[in-house]
């Protein structure tokens, strides 16, 4: 093949070249083709802070081993656990979870020992609202009805600052943070982090313990089976690591993770439950960057200095023009100043 493609390249150079480029072209293709996602692309309409799971099936030519699952933000997450093995005779199945929190297109990148496979999924919801229009709904339900809001953060992982996509930073241990001073007019509010804490980013949960935030309380539990604790009267509310079979008021489903949001129980005098709201930690919520000082980021991206786009502009005035009114063009002045890390100015430059 080698000595083909030379003597190609020797006698007609121009049109040996693209001779050339085309069999590549058919070669990165048939390696594409040895892989593929069924269905390749998911509408999922959800209401907001709703979720469900997906099924998407991996097909191969040649066995396969899934190493690791990529989504462009914890709203999508693969559920199956890895590795996982796929051959042309057995397809693998992989279930996904879609959490409603913002309209967006998200993208499962599988990758494996064959190469790499996306799928995207259109999320079609109403979102959460305003962490902050939900946070004066809690303290003026809390001060009417004298109900104690518990405040719950389950599966943090480390998340110092989580990428929001188009729809700005969500989570982040700054905005957690803020919380308990946020509610301060509320005596005996309760702050509680559960599951993963510290993920990759060992004295998480230590720092968030100077702001109000507590790893362990006996009136909520994290267990399998939490069927036994619901005669308990000192336990408010179980969260069960296993599918549980149970519908029962204390019995509560965390719907992210990664500090997205925090399950807030509204409970009365007499330890019930009275009402569960979900607060998204966005933007609009008090943050206090003075944690971030403990977890400094990555900074070693250099950016020109110069409007790359006025370059193009000389012969692209019309294209310009359109992509001088998308988010794109704004996509780095739209971090903040916390996210200006490696993580994110990859993907935010003009």
């Amino acid at each position: 093949m080698p000595i083909i493609l030379t003597l190609m390249m020797t006698r007609f150079p121009c049109r040996g070249l693209g001779l050339v480029l085309w069999f590549m072209a058919c070669i990165l293709a048939a390696q594409d083709a040895a892989l593929s996602i069924d269905p390749s692309y998911v509408r999922v309409d959800l209401k907001g802070g709703t979720s469900t799971t997906i099924a998407f099936t991996l097909h191969v030519s040649q066995p396969t081993t899934v190493l690791a699952a990529e989504s462009d933000c914890r709203c999508l997450a693969l559920e199956t656990p890895l590795p996982a093995s796929a051959t042309p005779t057995a397809p693998l199945v992989l279930k996904a979870k879609v959490f409603g929190a913002a309209a967006s297109v998200e993208h499962l990148t599988l990758r494996t020992t064959q190469g790499a496979a996306t799928a995207s999924v259109q999320v079609v919801t109403d979102g959460l609202g305003r962490g902050i229009d939900i946070l004066n709904q809690i303290t003026a339900l809390s001060k009417r009805e004298s109900w104690t809001p518990w405040v719950i953060v389950h599966d943090l992982n480390g998340a110092i600052r989580n990428c929001g996509c188009s729809t700005g930073s969500l989570g982040g241990i700054d905005h957690l943070a803020a919380l308990p001073a946020a509610f301060k007019s509320l005596d005996g509010a309760h702050f509680l982090l559960t599951g993963d804490v510290d993920g990759a980013h060992p004295g998480v949960a230590k720092n968030l313990a100077r702001w109000g935030w507590a790893t362990q309380d006996p009136a909520v539990r994290v267990v399998a089976d939490p069927a036994p604790l619901l005669g308990d009267p000192t336990v408010i509310a179980a969260i069960a690591t296993s599918p549980c079979p149970i519908n029962h008021a204390r019995i509560i489903h965390p719907v992210a993770s990664g500090g997205m949001v925090a399950q807030v129980l509204l409970v009365d005098a007499r330890r019930m439950i009275r009402q569960q709201l979900v607060l998204p930690i966005d933007p609009s919520l008090p943050a206090d960057p003075v944690i971030l000082a403990a977890f400094p980021a990555p900074r070693t991206i250099t950016l020109a200095t110069y409007a790359q786009e006025l370059d193009c502009q000389k012969c692209h005035a019309t294209s310009v023009e359109v992509w001088q009114k998308t988010r794109h063009a704004k996509a780095l002045t739209s971090l903040k100043e916390a996210d200006r890390n490696d993580d994110c100015m990859l993907c935010h430059t003009t």
